[in-house]
Formats: structure tokens, sequence, C-alpha cells
């Protein structure tokens, strides 16, 4: 007989990535799910567990996870998997990658998050479903911080992509407003945004990682004034499992006020961008002086990204705009700040991040400096 969890059997769509992995291990190690099902177009076993827990216990064979096939973007997939899983709560993770072209990102993020609250709503047994959403889905904030998530303003489809505003933020914006409106009493939802993630396995750590092998990390991007948010992988994986304790219960007070609702969550410090990637370095054992820093102006990376792009763009017929290695979007949200009050997930979460910036970043860039070498 299966032994009852808080959480049962919970569905991952993501679950083998980055921040899949991390909601995998906190589950499983902390005994909160019977069973995890991860969903995945080629499933695999993957190194993910072992590579960012060397000496944690759960593996990827654990025999409480299992791995299956499914299209987001295929009703009868996803009816399948449902069928097959019968989840009693669904993370959802998986989205096109922030490079894929507009065609992708309206296939997997809105289409297929479109889905998944369609096979969701039809499993009797699936009572409540949490979307991780993106900052690149709202209005940057620039200097001012975005006192609470009542006045973040999200991108439409209505509104041109110039810019840091991309396909890749207006279909994660699609996605959040679709994930809150879907919530009803067969399927509680909810958001919650997230901003940089650092940690084992982020793209970040393994850039500053990679900067540092190729003795560059005191190459700047432009200016170094404005804040920007980060959230440890791991305190994001808490968020997370918080959100759907509230809504799988019955019991909590302000449960209805969770439902529906997003939450913008990071660990609790803003730091200039700059800053957060030199205080990596100093954790590596790799600082940087202040003397030594070589500043790339945004206008001349601005030119330099957007023509790489033209290059790609015209030699692959058009099936690629890939850049030089950095691109015109990523040159401009570094231009744009991230700055979020978090009062709102404290409140009524109840969420505390766990694990401090600075150990955060020392997890991090242990795991980055073992993966680059």
């Amino acid at each position: 007989m299966e032994t009852r969890t808080p959480l049962g059997t919970v569905l991952i769509t993501g679950g083998a990535g980055f921040l899949g992995t991390h909601i995998v291990h906190h589950l499983l190690s902390h005994n909160l799910a019977s069973h995890i099902a991860i969903l995945s177009r080629s499933p695999r076993t993957p190194s993910n567990l072992t590579s960012f827990f060397p000496t944690s216990t759960i593996s990827p064979s654990d025999p409480r996870i299992s791995y299956h096939p499914a299209d987001l973007s295929s009703v009868s997939s996803l009816s399948s998997a449902f069928s097959a899983i019968s989840p009693d709560l669904v993370f959802h993770i998986a989205a096109a990658k922030s490079s894929a072209p507009a065609r992708e990102q309206q296939r997997t993020t809105i289409l297929g998050t479109q889905n998944l609250l369609a096979a969701a709503k039809s499993c009797a047994k699936t009572k409540a479903l949490v979307y991780t959403g993106s900052n690149t889905a709202i209005h940057p904030s620039g200097t001012t911080c975005i006192a609470s998530e009542d006045v973040a303003v999200l991108w439409t489809k209505y509104d041109r992509i110039c810019g840091a505003y991309t396909a890749y933020g207006r279909a994660k914006a699609i996605a959040d407003a679709d994930v809150r409106a879907a919530n009803s009493t067969d399927l509680k939802t909810v958001v919650l945004r997230v901003p940089i993630i650092h940690g084992q396995g982020s793209p970040m750590i393994e850039s500053v990682a990679k900067s540092i092998r190729q003795s560059q990390q005191n190459m700047q991007i432009g200016g170094n004034e404005k804040m920007f948010e980060f959230v440890y992988a791991g305190n994001a994986a808490i968020a997370c499992v918080e959100a759907a304790k509230f809504l799988i219960s019955e019991e909590h007070p302000n449960k209805a006020e969770v439902e529906g609702t997003a939450f913008h969550i990071t660990d609790g410090t803003s730091m200039k961008f700059w800053d957060f990637w030199r205080r990596c370095c100093d954790v590596a054992g790799k600082p940087v002086e202040e003397a030594k820093i070589k500043v790339l102006p945004f206008w001349f990376l601005r030119g330099f990204a957007s023509f790489g792009e033209w290059v790609v763009w015209l030699g692959t017929l058009g099936r690629s705009r890939s850049g030089f290695g950095v691109s015109r979007a990523e040159v401009d949200y570094l231009d744009e700040g991230i700055w979020w009050d978090i009062s709102r997930a404290k409140n009524m979460l109840g969420y505390q991040p766990e694990v401090t910036i600075e150990d955060g970043i020392k997890r991090g860039m242990e795991w980055g400096m073992r993966a680059v070498k």
C-alpha cells in the first residue's frame, strides 16, 4: 500500500532540468511526495541529481521517480500521460528556451501551458497546479522598486517586441495570465515569478565559471547602477512546495487569497548585477580588482549583438538569429533592472528563504568550478 505524503503523486514538467531537479531533490529529501512523475519529450534518467547534490542519498534511479514521454503541444500526448500518472499536483516548470524563436514560444510555452491546464482539469484526481513564472513577463523596474505584485505590469500580445521584451517574455506573460485565470473549484492554481536563478546547474553560474576559466572575469557590460533580484534554486523549490501545500490543503485560513494569485520570489537581498558577479568570482578564489575592470559600453555591445544576429540570420536563411555569443536582448536585459518587494510571499505563503544569497553563491560556484573545466 502506498504511503500517503503531504503532496501525494506529483507530476513535474521540466523535472529533469535545472530548477526541476532542485524541486525533485527537495520533495524526496523531505519525504513530501509519494511518487514523482517527470514529464519530458525525450525522457531519460538524468545525471543532474548526482551532479548538483554529490553527497545526497537521492539518486536518479530512486524508485519514487518515474519518467514519462509527453509533448506539451499535443493534447492526446498529455491526456495519455495524465491517465497513466493520475497526479494530485502539477509543478509546471517546462518552457521553450529564452533564445527560441517566436513560433517555438507559441507552441511550447503558450499552447503547451493551455494544454496542460486542460489536461489537469480533466483529471479528477488533480487538484492543483503551481506555475513557475519569470521576471521577463513583466515590465522592468528600472530604478524603482516594484512594491507589490498588484502594481507589476504584465506584457501582452499587443506590446511590440523591443529591447529586453522578447518573444520569450511575451510567452511567459501570456502563460502567467492563463494559469491565474484557470483557477477554479476543479483546479487551484498559483504563479511564482522568479528572477535570475543561481545555484547548482544555473546557466548564470556556469557563465561566471567559464569567464574565470578563460581569464575574462574582469569584463563588464555597461554600468552597474541598477538593482537586480536573485533567487537560489533551492529557495525557489521551497517556495513552490509551500505554495502547493496551500492549494492542496483545506485548512489554511487564507487559502482563498493564495489561489489564482501571483507571487514574487527572491532571496530577499537585492544587489547590483556586477556586484553579484564579482562576489561569485571572490568565492571561487578569483577576485576582480576594481582597477582591472574593463567596461564595454551598452551602445557598443548592442551594435555588436545586433550585427551578429543579422549575419547569422542571413547566413541561415532566416532559420536562426543566435548571433556571436551574446544577444541584443541579453544586453538590453542588463540595462533594465529587477527590483522587487517580496512581502506578499512572506506574509501570505509564510515564505522565508532558507539559504542566504551568500551561501547560495558558495554552493553554486562549488558546482560551477567542478562542472566547467
